[in-house]
C-alpha cells in the first residue's frame, strides 16, 4: 500500500471515530472505494486498520469486537466502548456488506472435524480426505493461472487470509508464510491442510475471491 492509500485510510478512519461510529473493516474499504474512487485491497485495508488500532492511533474509548453478521459470517467492529455492539448495522455504509460484490466471490466451506460443526451449514465439505482445500478452475482460469504455472501462496494467521499470485507477483508482506506450489493438470490448486493453518483459515467458513491477479481466500 502506498502513502497516498495509507493516508486515505487513516482520514477514513478518522473520521469514522470522530463520529463515534460503528465500523468493520469492509467499511472503510467501501468508503474508499465508493466514496473516494480508490482501487484498493481489502486485506491491505484490513492490515492497516488493524495497524492503527495496535499504534493506538484510534481514541483510547475504542474497542474492537468480532460481530454475527445477518449472512452467517462474523466480523471485527471497532466500537467506543459505550456504545453497544447490537447498534453495528452492516448496511449502514453499503447496502451489501462486502466491498468486492456478489459477481466476485464465491463462497465455499470448510466444515470441522466435529459432529456439531457439520450440523451447523448445510454446504458439503470442500476438503478431500487428506483436509486439502481446492481452488477451482473457475478461479484460477479467470487470472491466468493454468497447468504448470508456479504461485506463491502468502498466509497470514494474524489476520487470517491468504493470497495467491503469480510467482513473480506475489504480495509479500511482514509476518506472513510463503508457500510455492503448481498449478495442476486440470488447472485447479489443492491448498494443504498445513497451508490452511499456517493462514489461520483451518475449520473456518472461507470467502475466495478475485482482487485483480490475485486470488484472496479468508
Amino acid at each position: 500500500m502506498d502513502q497516498d492509500t495509507m493516508d486515505a485510510v487513516n482520514e477514513v478512519v478518522e473520521d469514522l471515530t470522530a463520529k463515534g461510529e460503528l465500523f468493520s473493516c469492509f467499511d472503510v474499504t467501501r468508503q474508499l472505494r465508493d466514496e473516494k474512487s480508490l482501487k484498493v485491497f481489502h486485506s491491505e485495508v484490513r492490515k492497516q486498520v488493524h495497524a492503527l488500532y495496535g499504534n493506538l492511533a484510534m481514541p483510547v474509548d475504542y474497542e474492537r469486537d468480532d460481530v454475527a453478521l445477518p449472512n452467517g459470517r462474523t466480523t471485527c467492529v471497532f466500537h467506543p466502548r459505550a456504545k453497544s455492539l447490537t447498534e453495528y448495522d452492516p448496511d449502514k455504509f453499503g447496502s451489501v456488506n462486502d466491498p468486492f460484490g456478489a459477481t466476485k466471490t464465491l463462497t465455499q466451506t470448510i466444515q470441522g472435524l466435529g459432529r456439531a460443526s457439520r450440523a451447523q451449514t448445510a454446504a458439503p465439505s470442500q476438503t478431500d480426505r487428506r483436509g486439502r482445500f481446492c481452488i477451482s478452475n473457475k478461479m484460477t482460469r479467470q487470472v491466468g493461472m493454468t497447468h504448470g504455472n508456479r504461485v506463491n501462496i502468502v498466509c497470514n494467521s494474524q489476520y487470517n487470509y491468504m493470497q495467491i499470485s503469480p510467482a513473480n507477483v506475489a504480495p509479500y508482506s511482514a509476518g506472513t508464510t510463503v508457500f510455492n506450489m503448481k498449478i495442476d493438470k486440470d488447472d485447479n490448486l489443492r491448498i494443504s491442510k498445513s497451508m490452511l493453518r499456517e493462514a489461520g483459515l483451518l475449520g473456518k467458513v472461507l470467502t475466495v475471491r478475485l482482487e485483480g491477479s490475485t486470488i484472496v481466500v479468508e
